[in-house]
């Protein structure tokens, strides 16, 4: 049987979604993976990387909360502060993708994508310890957790530019906020507030 990657990233984006849901009661936006896919493709796309190695990021983007559901099992909560379960987080994350057959190197993507530009993440990397396209997937991940995309585009996407500009070699690289704000507008966050929003047609244009 041959394996159609987009649908396999697409059914595990859905899954994770429900996962997300149940675990945060609703608070988490339906759609957090492939809204944080398409900001990372967005972002890449100055890097002049080759069509596999962009597929392969965004794919990673999709599957970046992969190790969610394993630690949060009840057990397991009563384990660990919170800055030790987004290490195992990304730790269990990091393991579960070395088993998907990939044929660009991914390693460190996610195991780094919480880390903090100054070093105050899980694993206290920082700056060029980090690897770069976990650098973009963070911003990625945090300005879709922090912004409301069903409520005001204009209110939401100024407190987006806001928060590039307050967290900016803080949690974020200056070379992250830069690419972030030079592909990203305020037309991205219109469409990515769409209830119908699919990342699959852009996948197919590297087909």
């Amino acid at each position: 049987m041959k394996l159609n990657v987009t649908d396999f990233l697409f059914a595990m984006s859905f899954a994770l979604d429900a996962v997300e849901q149940e675990i945060s009661g609703g608070k988490v936006q339906s759609g957090h993976g492939k809204r944080v896919a398409y900001m990372l493709m967005k972002m890449i796309q100055p890097l002049h990387l080759s069509v596999p190695e962009q597929v392969t990021y965004i794919g990673c983007a999709i599957l970046h909360d992969n190790g969610l559901a394993e630690y949060i099992r009840g057990e397991l909560e009563l384990q660990y502060t919170q800055s030790s379960k987004l290490r195992l987080h990304v730790e269990l994350g990091e393991k579960n993708m070395e088993l998907l057959p990939f044929d660009i190197d991914i390693k460190d993507i996610i195991l780094h994508h919480h880390e903090n530009a100054d070093g105050s993440g899980p694993l206290r990397l920082k700056g060029d310890e980090i690897n770069e396209i976990a650098h973009l997937l963070h911003i990625a991940d945090i300005v879709e957790l922090a912004c409301n995309f069903d409520g005001d585009i204009d209110l939401e996407f100024e407190k987006m530019k806001n928060m590039l500009e307050d967290c900016k070699n803080k949690m974020f690289s200056e070379k992250a906020v830069s690419l972030f704000e030079q592909n990203i507008t305020k037309d991205d966050s219109l469409f990515m507030r769409d209830e119908n929003f699919t990342m699959t047609r852009h996948l197919q244009n590297f087909s």
